[in-house]
């Protein structure tokens, strides 16, 4: 952990910043320009897609705000948790969300962000299978996260996913 203040959770919500809100998912969260292979087959950034999965359960104006150093993006809690935040799609497309800002030591763990979720909420797939989703899912995005090193989400495997779903000719 770097010194400095102790981090704070960011809340996840539905409106903007200016408190207006809009239709349809959105996040101003803006990614680094050398992970843009993170980005879904529509070309939407984890940020984007991670607030589509949100929105899917809260329902479809839903803000990903961007990070700074000393945030973290809120797992699921009381008021919060449901099928679509306790999903291996959420934990992994908000933890890319934050990677991909350049606030990988703001990376939560699987065991954390999850520590909320009911175990009826757990399941064995990427996303509920009875959530309606229109919004595709990158293949790094579907891993559980529990297999991830240390169960905690990591670049450098999520970048070896995709290469294993687009292999360089």
């Amino acid at each position: 952990m770097l010194p400095g203040p102790t981090p704070r959770y960011l809340p996840i919500s539905v409106n903007n910043a200016t408190g207006v809100t809009e239709h349809g998912p959105h996040s101003h969260a803006i990614c680094q320009d050398d992970l843009g292979w993170m980005y879904n087959l529509a070309g939407m950034s984890p940020c984007l897609v991670s607030s589509g999965v949100l929105a899917a359960c809260y329902g479809p104006s839903w803000d990903i705000p961007p990070l700074n150093r000393s945030n973290h993006y809120t797992p699921p809690d009381s008021t919060t948790v449901n099928d679509c935040s306790c999903s291996w799609s959420a934990y992994n497309l908000l933890s890319a969300c934050t990677a991909c800002q350049g606030f990988p030591e703001s990376l939560l763990s699987w065991g954390l962000y999850k520590l909320k979720c009911p175990s009826q909420l757990l399941s064995n797939s990427f996303f509920p299978v009875t959530v309606s989703l229109n919004i595709p899912i990158p293949f790094w995005a579907a891993t559980d996260p529990s297999t991830w090193p240390d169960q905690k989400f990591k670049v450098t495997t999520a970048h070896l996913l995709f290469n294993q779903e687009f292999p360089k000719s």
